[in-house]
């Protein structure tokens, strides 16, 4: 009798445990499978279901799985985009990167009584947070926008000296890295768009240049120019030697506080402001400076504000934060590009 009863139990024991390895196959190979294991073994223990919440658990994981992929592609496009805590965001754009600079609000004296009268008069100018291009706008990077038929201003300029064939860093496939140039300011407008920005106001390209407002001569500090800071025209030699641009962010010296390459040489760089000779008049409130309305088209005899300096220019004095140069909209010279902001959401 007692050899019955152990050999009864023992059988019911089998049973359970086959019951128990049948309901583990079923969820063999299924996305999420070891979590819907342990709830069915779970179940099958408590009072025999192994159904229903082993379906929960598949749909929690097709969920989980979902998800994962959204944010996988989110994470390629542009809308991965901005991260204004940091201090430097490289965000994707269609098939080229942009690193950004983030720059705090602040309030700064903007011109400068050593240099022309068009720096006058020195006035304060409070600027809000905004982000600006850590480099100017590579050739690559402008090669992208013309693939995708957004860019459509590449030309060489037709007004005045029009650059030499091999001094437009575009027709270069070794100049990658470098700044496009051979660009007018519509070229320039097209392409901020295309990378969700625009061009930076003056105030703001001043205040970035000055890293964040601060009274300096020049990107890097006060020290006089040199090659070591910049890519210029050292006593007629083009270049620093080199007869071109250089690729960007050579001269690391040359830098801002925050990180911001090639603020001075290299190419000059347009901006949203139209041409004013003086700052009488001008916006305190970091806003770019234009006449025109706002639906009015930007065109070739608008008179545009560049800053910088440039590789092929002799004259440290305009290598200065504060100096100003005009040029007409649609002039394309070998010694212009650009770079580009966008304002942080408040």
């Amino acid at each position: 009798m007692k050899n019955a009863i152990v050999l009864t139990a023992l059988l019911l024991c089998l049973s359970g445990c086959k019951k128990t390895s049948s309901t583990d196959s079923g969820d063999a190979g299924e996305p999420g499978g070891s979590d819907r294991d342990t709830s069915s073994q779970t179940d099958a223990d408590a009072d025999g279901d192994t159904d229903v919440d082993g379906d929960t658990d598949v749909d929690g994981d097709t969920d989980a799985d979902t998800d994962s992929a959204v944010d996988s592609e989110i994470g390629t496009e542009s809308a991965s985009a901005t991260d204004t805590d940091s201090d430097s965001d490289t965000v994707t754009y269609k098939f080229m990167e942009i690193e950004w600079i983030a720059l705090l609000a602040g309030t700064f004296e903007m011109g400068s009584e050593n240099g022309n009268a068009s720096e006058l008069p020195v006035h304060t100018v409070t600027v809000p947070a905004f982000e600006m291009m850590k480099t100017e706008v590579m050739v690559a990077q402008f090669a992208a926008c013309v693939t995708e038929g957004a860019c459509t201003n590449g030309e060489p300029s037709k007004w005045g000296t029009n650059p030499q064939a091999d001094e437009c860093n575009l027709g270069h496939p070794d100049r990658g890295d470098h700044p496009m140039n051979c660009v007018s300011s519509l070229g320039a407008r097209e392409f901020c768009a295309w990378a969700e920005a625009r061009l930076p106001s003056e105030a703001e390209w001043e205040y970035a240049v000055r890293s964040g407002g601060e009274a300096r001569e020049y990107p890097w500090g006060d020290e006089a120019p040199s090659c070591d800071y910049t890519v210029y025209s050292d006593q007629g030699d083009g270049g620093c030697g080199a007869g071109s641009t250089w690729p960007v962010c050579s001269k690391p010296l040359g830098n801002t506080e925050q990180g911001l390459c090639n603020m001075a040489g290299n190419v000059s760089e347009w901006v949203e402001d139209e041409w004013h000779d003086d700052y009488t008049g001008a916006p305190a409130d970091g806003s770019a400076w234009i006449s025109r309305g706002e639906s009015d088209p930007v065109d070739g005899h608008s008179w545009n504000v560049l800053r910088g300096a440039s590789w092929d220019n002799p004259y440290s004095a305009e290598l200065r934060a504060s100096a100003r140069t005009a040029i007409y909209a649609q002039v394309a010279y070998d010694s212009t590009g650009f770079r580009c902001a966008r304002t942080v959401a408040p």
